[in-house]
């Protein structure tokens, strides 16, 4: 499409979502592009396909299994509060350790230079 009137303002114009002068630009040049037409009506088309095709029901025999393994799923993993809490506090744990873990590998003159402030505060408090 080699004019004023793009893709995306032919499938907002098909959406309702242009505002009114940009809307009556788009029905005028409408009117005399044959090209922009048949591209909006090719995509009204594949939008009414793809409307049908999701209006196809589930066999209720199949969405009841489903909602029932998810209602067993939903059921069991309320069953066990205390081990979710016990999870997230390992978990945490983890993290700080790994990260004390990192820190004294990747900066080691850091806690050497803590330890000598500690040292010196202490003996200053000494005095």
């Amino acid at each position: 499409m080699g004019h004023d009137i793009n893709k995306e303002q032919l499938t907002a114009f098909l959406d309702g979502e242009l505002p009114s002068v940009e809307r009556e630009a788009v029905e005028a040049h409408l009117v005399s592009c044959p090209e922009c037409s048949a591209y909006l009506e090719r995509v009204k088309k594949a939008s009414s396909d793809f409307r049908q095709f999701g209006a196809d029901k589930l066999p209720a025999r199949l969405l009841a299994t489903a909602l029932a393994l998810a209602a067993d799923k939903k059921r069991a993993e309320d069953s066990h509060p205390a081990l979710k809490l016990v999870l997230v506090l390992t978990a945490a744990l983890a993290l700080v350790l790994a990260g004390g873990l990192m820190a004294k590998h990747f900066l080691p003159g850091l806690f050497s230079q803590i330890q000598g402030m500690i040292s010196g505060a202490s003996a200053h408090l000494g005095q």
